[in-house]
């Protein structure tokens, strides 16, 4: 929903300014909806490096996207 919005190309743009292992951990957590512990076999990680870095990663992106950076 989020992609298809008039904000998508944003978003996306957005996503690309994040460190890989923040947007690694968001793609499966957030746009797929899957759960930290499926999101952390998807990416081959920890439960609980999911769990740090997707609170910044969706603070970033939410500052990115809002221009608040």
């Amino acid at each position: 929903r989020a992609l298809g919005s008039a904000g998508g190309a944003r978003l996306l743009a957005a996503l690309g300014h994040l460190p890989p292992r923040q947007w690694q951990v968001l793609t499966p957590r957030c746009y797929l909806d899957l759960s930290e512990s499926q999101a952390a076999d998807a990416v081959s990680v920890s439960a609980g490096s999911v769990k740090t870095h997707t609170h910044p990663g969706l603070t970033a992106l939410r500052s990115d996207v809002e221009g608040t950076s």
